[in-house]
Parts: structure tokens; C-alpha cells; sequence
């Protein structure tokens, strides 16, 4: 046995109990690692492909003929490649924007390495890169500098134009060795890792980065083949792990068709997070097209030992009304009752005195279709599928709303925001549903004086239902718009937090899209007025929030009713230099407040949960504390064991999502948080304990622990999208739902 390498089991281990050792497929863990190999081609007409090779200096793609081209959009544009010294030849296929030659200096990590020229479409040039040029790390930058000013080409998009820059198109970029035609180049452009029958198949020069918990006791078995192939060669098999302060290298050279299995001890440094990479050689030769088959590598682990599952609460007596208030855009930072220096929320500071308040809870999504779905389905949102505003939840999708109904409640939906509403298949199980409309004057602007979707016009509907329901138990679901923008709160919130700003800036979506681009004069003022507004708006929703309250109190409900109160994302005020809450996911957009008030016969739990929560969870936490079945596809877990139980958390992270135009994410756990932004191929990572602000970037610190939290990402991810339980339908959008959207910023124009 081979005792030179020692890595543990998975952080998932950690979990598991029973007395049979735990087994896990460390190439289907590859799935959700790093792969890093040499770059053969670079498909710049991908929208997907081009991704992890993009610098700066590209515009948009076009189709041309048969090819599909990226446009460079200034001076010079650039591309990364990973490529360790050796012979290098660069084919590089591209066209003129405007039929004139196009001359670009090339450049290879900053050094000259020749000109190219272009002209006709499909025209090629071809560079030999000496291998002292290439960086011994294998990570690289191609430089293309022009010689003649950029063309700029005019398009008309909805009767506005638009202006494309159009300078060199590039197809294709390929690399391989020196004196190779095109058609030996095109050979090597296939992907350098791949599945191969159950197992993984890697050329030389590739890495396949797994990321691990480290475990003491745990042991890795390989089976590994260099199999007999037309162009056969002699290649290295290497194991290596990375600890933080230690690293260790297991090697085997195979010659074409020997297979061979061994077993490795993985003890090197438990308890911490590490780096199991799977590596091909040689380095130096990275144009070889033989292949390793890495047929087999599990670890192996012992089992935790188990520990006793908390007694589920009992249930509330089947009859108990329950009520669900969610606010619209509401950041935790911004409530008094999270540590808020202004009195914003009185009322629901009250609430939770009364109840508990969940210190960390998350939305699953920084925007509204998103958290909603997961609210009423206990999916994540890549789940349940409603994540463009084209799609709707289908009928097949088991909604609270019908739990309950099911069960013999009385059902309602008073919202006043549309994406909350029959649009998008969130009226399902709702025998009464209301949303409240917005009158819209000229070209779709909005003003105060013919502004009426306040949360106050919700409160009669509220009253007849509550009225209504006499002997029946009853589920009624508030979506009350405010503290959404815009930021117009109604006299006398509008001044309930006075600031130096004396213009007249009125809290419009367009005005903080000019502050967020550094449009405005005075901006500190202007943000400081903004905030004003915003927590003014927070002020009064929190007032008629009060005013709900009263109605149950008036109809002898308040104190029998299971009263949730939480928001569906929060808002950004330029912390991360946005003023928008849906294309990041840092603390201020997805950290939202949670209460919980329990019937007044439910014995008192925690005031405080400190452990992680999601919407995800509201689903099986009303359906458990109720007695009802809950489905088994749902993703979210009971936050009674939370409140009953101290100390006992069920998960370990929680996720979160932008819309989908940005594709960001972050992994949210009990101290650390990761923000993976791959079109920006940009990863975060912070500690939440030390940093709350998200100022310190750690991913660079601790790469081991980045990928670690990145893996378990990408797997949560995959896992959620492979797991969606029905096909979402398409969303029929009519004017006056357009025009109600378009006042709270989701439509131009």
C-alpha cells in the first residue's frame, strides 16, 4: 500500500452515520471541481464556450455564413489561455467588420510576438510562440492590439439606435504545436477532460481539482489505464493533495495498455479543508493526443457517529388561522429590531418580542418570481422554475396555499406586486385573490400624485375576508409592496427621517440609476436622502402591517393565529455600487428579516434563532406544525426544531441566486460565504463573522476553502435543476400587468 498521500472523506461525510464505511466517487465529485487543461480552441461565437477565456476589449457576436464571430469593441482586446512552456503555434480565424484590412499587433503576457492581418470572412493567420514567452504557472494572456481606428456600426433596436463597434471579428483561436497545418490544429480543438465510461479521460497537461473535508482514517482506491489508441504514448498518472500549509504527490507512469490500481492512505492534515487533484502528464508535451482513463478513485471513510434527532414539535391544533406577510424588498440591516439605528419597524419589533426572530435568514433569490415560487413550493428557485418573468408555475405544482386548502382552510392571496400573482402561477389553492392596480399616466413615467399602490388600500380586502371566515380556519397571504421602489411613502413618512438634501430627487427608478452611474450632483446627499425615503417607506408599511394586526385583534384571531412576517429579497443603496437588488447576491439583497409569532397556546420557544433559515423552509414548516403531510420533493426543512430545539441546526448553508441574465450565486454558511459571478469569472469569498460588510475578499487567501464552498455550489445547482418536479408553463403578460411592473422598475421603455 502506498502511504505517501492522506486525504479524508467529503465535508458531506460529516453527517453520515452507521457502522459500514462511507464510499464516495471522487469523478462524479469532478464534476463540480476545477478542470484546468491545456487550451486547444477557443470558440470566441460561444456565448457559453467563450466564457473562462474572455478578458477585456469584446463586444457582442453575429453570425457570418457558416461561422459565428466576436466583435472586439476598442483599441485592444485580450483572451487567456493555459498553456505551460512549450512550442506553441496560434491559429487565429476572424474577419473585417467593414470588408478594409484589419493589422493587430500580437502579444503574448505582454510580449510582441508578430503582426496579423485580416480581411475576407473565414481569413486566417497562424503565429509561433517560443515556449521561454509562455508563463511556467500555464496561465497566459493573448493581446490583440489594432492599427487603425475602430468602426462603428449604427443599428436600430426598438426604434432607438444603437451603435456596435466593429473592428476584428474572431472566430476561432486554436493552439498547438509549431508547423502544424490547420487541419492538425482542428484535431486537437476536443475538450481535454471527458467522461469516459463511468470514469474520466484526461490528455496531457490536464488537472482535475476535487475538494475535500478532510477526515482522519479515510483511504483513496484508483484504477487507472492509459488504453491502447491510434496515437499511443507513454503518460504519467499523479495524485496530488493540498492542505493549506502541506502538499504531498503520488506518481505512476503507464506505458500504452497497462492499467494499474492502487490504494493510498489519506492522512495528511484531517480536520481542515484540502485539494485532491487528479493530474496527467507530461507537462512538456501538451499536444498529445493519447488519453489516461482514470477508471476508478474512491474515497473511502469512516462513518460519524450518529447523532439522536430532536423530537419533532407537535403540531397546532388543525384549526389555528395562519397569516403570511411578506414585504416587498425589505433588507434586514434596515429593521430596528436587527439592530437598525432608526425606529423603522415599531410594530414588528412588537411582533417579534412576542414571537422569534430568526437572526440569519436568507431568500433564495434576489428578486421576487424567484423567492415567491420557493415560498409557496419549498423548492429553490432553479427548482421550481419560475426565474424569467416568460414563465409561470404550472398547475402540476403543489402550492401551500393548496396544502391548506386540501386540510379545509379558506385561502387568500392580497397582494401588490403582480410578480406575486396569477401571471406567474402563484394563485394556485387561493379561492380569493386580489391585486391591487396602479394607474399609470403618459410613457409609462409614474408620479406621486397618481400613485396609489400603497399597503394601506389592501386593508379592506383584508377586512372582508377576515370577516368572512367565521368558523372556518383561514390562510391569508399578505404581499404588501412597500418598501419597494418607488420610494414614495405618504405624508407624514415621507419626512419621518429628515436629511440635508433639498432637491428634488423623488425616490424614481431612473434617478438611482443616474446615482448608480455617477450621473447626479451631490450624490453622498442624494443617497442619504434615498435611504431616507426608503426606511420611510419601510415606516409606513410597518404602520399598516399594525393596522392588519388590529383587524385580527378586532375579530378575536390575533392571539389563536400562527403570524409569519418576513420579505422576498432586500435593496441595495450602493454598498457594492449597485442601486438595484437583483444582480448581486451580497448581504443587503438577500439577508431579509423572518418572525415568527406561534398561537398563544403553543409553549414559548427561542426569542433568537442564530441558525441558518430560508424561505425555502416556510412550506414544510407550516405543513409539519399543522400535522399535515408535507410533499416529498420539497428541498426546505422544519424551523420549529430550530425554535424548540437550541443548537440543532438541520443544514449547513443555504443558497441564493441572481436573475438569471447574471447567472450569480452565492453559498451561504454557519461563517463563511461564497459569491461565484461566472460570466464576470469572478469568485468571492467571506467571513460573515468577522466581515458582515463583504469588504474583505478572502478567495484568494484561502483557495481551498473557496473551492471547496464553490464545489458544493456547483453541485447544489446541478442537484436542483436535475430535481425540478414538473416543466414550468409560459407566462401571458396583458397590458395593464405590464404597466403595473413597468412602475416598480421590471419593464423598460
Amino acid at each position: 500500500m502506498n502511504r505517501a498521500l492522506s486525504v479524508a472523506a467529503a465535508a458531506a461525510l460529516l453527517a453520515a452515520c452507521g457502522s459500514e464505511p462511507l464510499r464516495v466517487d471522487a469523478l462524479q465529485r469532478a464534476r463540480f471541481g476545477r478542470k484546468r487543461w491545456p487550451t486547444a480552441a477557443i470558440e470566441l461565437g460561444s456565448q457559453v464556450a467563450a466564457r473562462r477565456y474572455l478578458l477585456t476589449g469584446w463586444s457582442d457576436t453575429e453570425q457570418r455564413g457558416e461561422l459565428n464571430y466576436r466583435w472586439a469593441s476598442g483599441r485592444e482586446a485580450g483572451l487567456r489561455f493555459v498553456r505551460r512552456p512549450a512550442p506553441t503555434r496560434i491559429r487565429l480565424l476572424g474577419c473585417s467588420g467593414d470588408g478594409q484590412p484589419v493589422e493587430a499587433e500580437l502579444a503574448v503576457n505582454r510580449h510582441p510576438v508578430g503582426k496579423v492581418g485580416f480581411q475576407a470572412e473565414g481569413s486566417e493567420a497562424l503565429v509561433d510562440v517560443a515556449p521561454e514567452l509562455l508563463a511556467a504557472s500555464g496561465e497566459n494572456t493573448l493581446t490583440l492590439r489594432f492599427l487603425r481606428d475602430i468602426t462603428v456600426e449604427t443599428v436600430m433596436r426598438r426604434n432607438r439606435p444603437v451603435f456596435r463597434p466593429r473592428n476584428l471579428g474572431l472566430a476561432r483561436v486554436t493552439f498547438g504545436p509549431p508547423g502544424a497545418a490547420a487541419g492538425e490544429l482542428v484535431r486537437l480543438e476536443r475538450r481535454s477532460v471527458q467522461a469516459r465510461d463511468g470514469g474520466l479521460g484526461t490528455r496531457a497537461g490536464a488537472t482535475v481539482t476535487t475538494y475535500w473535508h478532510l477526515r482522519k482514517g479515510s483511504t483513496l482506491q484508483l484504477g487507472i489505464r492509459n488504453p491502447p489508441q491510434e496515437l499511443a504514448a507513454t503518460l504519467e498518472a499523479r495524485v496530488r493533495i493540498l492542505c493549506r500549509d502541506r502538499s504531498t504527490q503520488w506518481r505512476q507512469r503507464l506505458a500504452p495498455g497497462e492499467s494499474i490500481e492502487a490504494e493510498l492512505e489519506l492522512e495528511l492534515c484531517p480536520g481542515q479543508p484540502a485539494a485532491l487533484q487528479f493530474e496527467t502528464g507530461p507537462d512538456h508535451d501538451p499536444d498529445l493526443a493519447a488519453e489516461l482513463h482514470w477508471a476508478a478513485a474512491t474515497v473511502t471513510a469512516p462513518r460519524a457517529r450518529p447523532k439522536p434527532a430532536p423530537a419533532a414539535p407537535p403540531p397546532l391544533p388543525a384549526d389555528t388561522p395562519v397569516v403570511l406577510i411578506v414585504l416587498d424588498a425589505a433588507a434586514a440591516k434596515h429593521f430596528h429590531s436587527y439592530g437598525y439605528h432608526r425606529p423603522t419597524t415599531p410594530n414588528l419589533d412588537r411582533l417579534a418580542e412576542e414571537g422569534t426572530l430568526f437572526e440569519r435568514a436568507y431568500a433564495p433569490a434576489a428578486f421576487t418570481l424567484g423567492s415567491v415560487g420557493s415560498i409557496l413550493t419549498g423548492h429553490y428557485p432553479e427548482s421550481h422554475g419560475v426565474i424569467h418573468p416568460h414563465l409561470k408555475l404550472p398547475p402540476p405544482a403543489a402550492t401551500l396555499a393548496e396544502i391548506l386548502r386540501q386540510a379545509g382552510y379558506k385561502t387568500a392571496s392580497l397582494i401588490g406586486n403582480h410578480h406575486a400573482g396569477a401571471t406567474f402561477g402563484y394563485h394556485q389553492g387561493f379561492e380569493v385573490q386580489e391585486v391591487w392596480r396602479i394607474r399609470p399616466r403618459s410613457k409609462g413615467q409614474f408620479v406621486p400624485a397618481s400613485y396609489d399602490n400603497y399597503a394601506e388600500n389592501l386593508l379592506p380586502a383584508i377586512e372582508r375576508f377576515v370577516a368572512g371566515q367565521r368558523g372556518q380556519p383561514l390562510f391569508l397571504y399578505l404581499h404588501f409592496r412597500e418598501p419597494h421602489s418607488p420610494y414614495w411613502p405618504p405624508q407624514p413618512y415621507d419626512r419621518l427621517f429628515p436629511t440635508r438634501y433639498r432637491g428634488t430627487i423623488s425616490g424614481e427608478r431612473r434617478e438611482m440609476v443616474a446615482l448608480e452611474r455617477g450621473l447626479l450632483v451631490n450624490p453622498a446627499e442624494v443617497l442619504e436622502h434615498l435611504v431616507a425615503l426608503y426606511d420611510g417607506n419601510l415606516a409606513y408599511v410597518d404602520a399598516q402591517v399594525g393596522r392588519a394586526l388590529e383587524i385580527l385583534r378586532r375579530h378575536r384571531l390575533y392571539q389563536r393565529s400562527w403570524i409569519i412576517v418576513t420579505a422576498d429579497h432586500g435593496e441595495s443603496f450602493l454598498e457594492h455600487g449597485e442601486m438595484r437588488h437583483s444582480s448581486s447576491v451580497y448581504e443587503q439583497n438577500v439577508h431579509i428579516p423572518l418572525l415568527m409569532k406561534f398561537p398563544a397556546a403553543q409553549p414559548r420557544g427561542q426569542a433568537r434563532v442564530r441558525e441558518l433559515a430560508s424561505l425555502v423552509d416556510l412550506l414544510p414548516t407550516v405543513a409539519a406544525g399543522l400535522g399535515l403531510e408535507v410533499p416529498a420533493t420539497v428541498q426546505g426543512t422544519d424551523l420549529r426544531t430550530l425554535v424548540f430545539h437550541p443548537g440543532v441546526s438541520p443544514r449547513r448553508t443555504v443558497l441564493a441566486l441572481t436573475v438569471p441574465q447574471y447567472d450569480g450565486a452565492a453559498l451561504i454558511g454557519e461563517r463563511y460565504k461564497l459569491i461565484s459571478m461566472p460570466l464576470e469569472r469572478r469568485v468571492e469569498l467571506y467571513d460573515l463573522r468577522r466581515d458582515p460588510n463583504e469588504t474583505d475578499n478572502l478567495a484568494a487567501r484561502a483557495p481551498l476553502r473557496a473551492g471547496l464552498m464553490l464545489q458544493e455550489l456547483r453541485a447544489l445547482r446541478a442537484r436542483h435543476r436535475a430535481l425540478r418536479p414538473w416543466s414550468p408553463g409560459e407566462a401571458v403578460i396583458d397590458s395593464e400587468t405590464r404597466e403595473a411592473l413597468r412602475a416598480l422598475g421590471y419593464v423598460n421603455g
